[in-house]
């Protein structure tokens, strides 16, 4: 009885992590209280139980990585007393059977990345092909969501990429000249280009080609929407620019109005639209790329999350 009602408590708080039905005060009062009873009888608790409060208590399911938290239920499920020797076998058969699905999209994903950056020759820029791939593996994590993950991939690389271009190398003036030929999107524009950007774009619209290419007709996607994210993300990237050359200080929020956007919460939504399913495409496509509030509000969190995260490494590095 005891057992049944701490695991009734996780699914508790597990479940109200995500729910908006009720009343945010009265969501969080229970959710604190019931999260204050486990922290007090977390110590007296066995394994698995004791791994699956710790890990309810740190990062509740609805916001953790499915295929991680995969990789640690597995082993804590063969534990508990009564569980099904064919249902643990074929949960272990399928997640080792998934692995090899994704080792073998990284390693297209790195043979595209070394063909990528050879090409553009520009020795600045971060190498975020891994993480990148995780970020898409991390939304679409199912055997059957190859092309969201690999479209995903590639764009998240494309943003860094132009990201390290506008923050560390390019002038003001290059900077307006490649958001000029980014907004053109035709080949024609590359006579607007310093030398070392012009294979960059070269590749940029050889990417988005490719992209188009492999989205199957049938799907109902229009890549312009993509296209056209693009063309607003590195329209923020040069407010940042020209705000960091001119060594402006905006307002709070100034700042996280222009930078919840080009974190790349819109041009990542777009892209995630690829493995919507085909009935809903074009309303949740057109939805998405008007940058409704909810798109909006993820950045801010995004954002948020990571200028945190890097002022707490800054902390311990000047310790």
């Amino acid at each position: 009885m005891f057992l049944t009602s701490i695991r009734g408590i996780v699914e508790f708080i597990q479940r109200s992590s995500s729910s908006y039905k009720w009343r945010a005060d009265t969501r969080r009062s229970n959710t604190f209280f019931k999260a204050q009873h486990l922290e007090s009888i977390s110590g007296s608790l066995k394994s698995p139980l004791a791994n699956q409060v710790k890990r309810a208590l740190h990062r509740p399911l609805p916001r953790s990585c499915k295929r991680v938290e995969t990789l640690k239920y597995i082993p804590e499920y063969e534990e508990e007393e009564g569980h099904s020797p064919t249902l643990l076998e074929l949960a272990k058969l399928d997640f080792n059977l998934l692995q090899h699905v994704y080792l073998k999209e990284l390693k297209s994903a790195t043979e595209w990345w070394n063909h990528f950056s050879g090409y553009i020759k520009l020795d600045f820029i971060r190498d975020r092909l891994v993480e990148s791939y995780t970020w898409a593996y991390v939304l679409y994590y199912e055997k059957d969501s190859a092309l969201p993950r690999s479209i995903l991939t590639k764009i998240i690389v494309l943003i860094t990429t132009l990201d390290d271009i506008y923050d560390i190398r390019a002038s003001t003036e290059e900077c307006r000249k490649l958001h000029e030929a980014i907004q053109s999107w035709d080949e024609s524009a590359i006579s607007l280009l310093p030398e070392y950007l012009r294979n960059l774009y070269k590749e940029l619209l050889r990417t988005f080609k490719n992209i188009e290419d492999q989205i199957p007709v049938n799907m109902n996607y229009d890549i312009t929407h993509l296209k056209k994210s693009i063309q607003k993300h590195v329209t923020g990237y040069l407010q940042e620019a020209e705000w960091s050359h001119k060594s402006y200080k905006p307002s709070f929020k100034d700042q996280v109005n222009l930078t919840c956007l080009t974190i790349g919460a819109p041009s990542v939504c777009t892209s995630m639209m690829v493995g919507m399913g085909d009935p809903i495409m074009k309303q949740a496509l057109e939805w998405t790329a008007s940058v409704p509030d909810v798109v909006v509000a993820a950045g801010k969190v995004v954002r948020l999350m990571n200028d945190i995260a890097a002022f707490e490494v800054y902390i311990v590095l000047q310790e």
